[in-house]
């Protein structure tokens, strides 16, 4: 899930990624710098919290999960 959520917001434009390797090639710091000085990325990281502000992930993924639950009991009640 973790994983998921670096490669969306990767691709959104407000996050870098890093494999093992660069971790272990010491260049954190590097990327640590392009965060904290790259327009683009704070601009856009500004625009997607904005956007998340009202949105509330637990409940949506609490309610997505009893929803599906509650339809495969369905399901599997008809079948």
């Amino acid at each position: 899930e973790q994983r998921i959520n670096v490669d969306e917001c990767v691709r959104h434009g407000n996050a870098l990624a890093l494999t093992p390797r660069q971790v272990r090639r010491g260049l954190v710091p590097g990327v640590v710098d392009t965060l904290l000085h790259d327009a683009a990325l704070r601009d856009t990281a500004a625009s997607l919290a904005g956007w998340m502000a009202d949105y509330d992930g637990a409940a949506t993924s609490a309610r997505l999960i009893a929803d599906y639950v509650a339809r495969e009991s369905r399901e599997s009640r008809v079948s």
